[in-house]
Formats: C-alpha cells, structure tokens, sequence
C-alpha cells in the first residue's frame, strides 16, 4: 500500500523553486564547552514536537512558515537532479565490501527523485541540531581526525565546477552537518520519508559494525550497497535517501569495537561514530548516529544500476 501512496502522490506536484546557490566551508577547529555533560537520550521516540513558531526552514522549499504544519513532497527539478548525479557518480567507487550482494554494478543512474517538506520531522531534527551545538560548540571536522588534515574532507561537500548549482543550502559547519547517503528498498525509502528512521530496528539489514544506530555513506557506492529491489512498481527500481545528518562530536574507530561505542556514547562526549574503514583497508568511511532526530530525511531517490552489459550511452552522465 506505501508503494502505490508513493506512486500516486509522486505525480502530483512538480517543483517550480530552484535550489538557492549556497557554499560551505567546513570548520575545522573544535571548542567543547561543556564537556561533562549527561549523554543524550538513545532513543528519542517519546520526545515531544519541537515548537514551529519561527523556526526557520531551508529557503528553496515551497512551505517558508513551519507553523502551517505541511507534509508534502515535490518533486526535483531536473537541473537538481543533475547535480545530485554528479555527486553519486562523483563519489562512486569500484571497491566493494562484504556488504555487497551479488556482483557489483559499474554505476547507478537516477530515474527520480522527491523533496520532502515535513514541519514536525523539521522541528524535531532542528531542535536537536540546536542541542547538539549548545552541548559541543564547533566540533572537529572529519578529516581532521584520521591525522591527514589535507585530505579526508566529506566528499559530498566537495564543490564540482560542472555542477549549475548547490543544491546544498547552508548547512550548519559548527554541527557539523552534512548530506549522506542511506541505501535501502524502495518501499522502506518511502516509509522513513514519512516516519523518519527508527533507532530501534538499526541493525535489521546492515548489521552493527559500528554500534546500533542509524548508518549512512559519504560514498554512494557503499549505499548501493546496503539497497535492494523493490516490487511491483519498483521492480528494477533501487532507492537511497539523501539526508541531512547532524553529527556533532565524532567518535573516530578504525575497527569494530563495541564496547568503545558504549564507552564514548554513555561519556556524553559524542552525538556519533565516524568508522573509517577507508584509512584501515582502503574501502569506505560510515557515518553513524543514534538518535532519529539527528536525521532529516531530505531526498527520495530512484535509480537504476548500471551494470557491465549496458552500453554506454545508457550509464551515468559523467561527472
């Protein structure tokens, strides 16, 4: 029944707003002010709504006053949808892990994509990014944490000189913001989008390498990797949602270590994990949070793998 409501309501209204043009440089220093803080609840489900009188909301979407209490979706323009495929293909690797299932594609093509507008998941994603930055101050940035300041900057941020717009609009750097990826069936892209994620069910399909927590990929490679076919509709159809996710303080692993993640989240001294496999084996870094309010499921994507026996005009446009 999700699958058919996401058909429908799909169709139905077409984005007129373009993306404003917006850059962000990423902070890299780290203030803590606060650093014996109690840790943040794990499970947020029994928070109250965050309050939407002037709450600011991103300045391309359609609804501007939280208060209206909307949800809806709309659809990317195609110029947006441009973009973000240069950011897939930008970030895609030919390195797969244990993850993978079944021989790995050469590429994904994007067929569509929804923007989601919703005031309440808004509200509750907001308020937390404003707790987060009470409680940290400005954080280190990833690529300061691997000892390789020059490199290791989140790929989604990487500016690309092709693209006609940012479709990223003033992320929060001192919270350390950012969009990543999170693959998965169509039919369960559909109900985050309308649910948001749950902390609770973390580890059901990717496992919990990193604790349990919601995982997401700067990579889209990797997320491919976590995504399936959907049914019916969606037969050949695989979806990701590209997400804002507040990250705040890292806690930085190379390797599986349970017992660090409890340690570092009961310390109350970080909001995430940064698991850096790409430094250890050379394949992918994971972004891990615990806490469904510090994800805004922004982005609804539907793509198509490209695998060996497409032809080439049939791939991804280059990046």
């Amino acid at each position: 029944m999700l699958a058919v409501v996401f058909f429908i309501i799909f169709c139905v209204k077409r984005e007129k707003s373009s993306v404003i043009l917006a850059k962000l440089l990423d902070a890299t220093c780290c203030v803590v002010r606060r650093p014996n803080v109690p840790p943040l609840p794990m499970d947020d489900s029994g928070d109250s709504e965050a309050e939407l009188e002037d709450l600011p909301v991103p300045s391309y979407w359609h609804h501007q006053d939280a208060a209206d209490h909307f949800d809806e979706r709309f659809e990317v323009s195609s110029r947006v949808l441009k973009d973000i495929q240069r950011v897939m293909n930008r970030t895609w690797k030919a390195i797969a892990t244990r993850d993978r299932k079944g021989k790995a594609p050469r590429g994904i093509r994007l067929i569509a994509g929804q923007r989601i507008e919703d005031s309440k998941l808004w509200a509750n994603y907001a308020k937390q990014r404003e707790t987060i930055k009470s409680l940290r101050g400005v954080c280190i940035s990833p690529h300061m944490l691997d000892g390789k300041p020059d490199t290791g900057f989140v790929k989604t941020l990487i500016a690309d000189e092709s693209s006609s717009e940012m479709w990223q609009d003033h992320l929060d750097a001192d919270a350390k913001e950012y969009y990543l990826f999170h693959g998965t069936p169509p039919e369960a892209a559909t109900h985050i989008s309308e649910n948001g994620f749950r902390i609770d069910l973390s580890g059901s399909n990717a496992g919990t390498m990193f604790g349990r927590g919601a995982y997401f990929a700067e990579n889209s490679s990797k997320s491919d990797e976590y995504a399936s076919e959907g049914n019916g509709i969606y037969r050949h159809t695989y979806a990701m949602l590209l997400c804002r996710v507040c990250c705040g303080s890292f806690h930085y692993m190379t390797r599986s270590d349970q017992a660090s993640v409890d340690r570092a989240l009961n310390s109350g001294r970080c909001d995430s994990v940064l698991g850096d496999r790409e430094s250890s084996v050379g394949t992918y870094r994971e972004f891990v949070v615990f806490k469904s309010a510090q994800i805004y499921p922004e982005y609804v994507l539907l793509y198509k793998r490209v695998t060996e026996e497409d032809s080439e005009d049939s791939g991804s446009e280059s990046g």
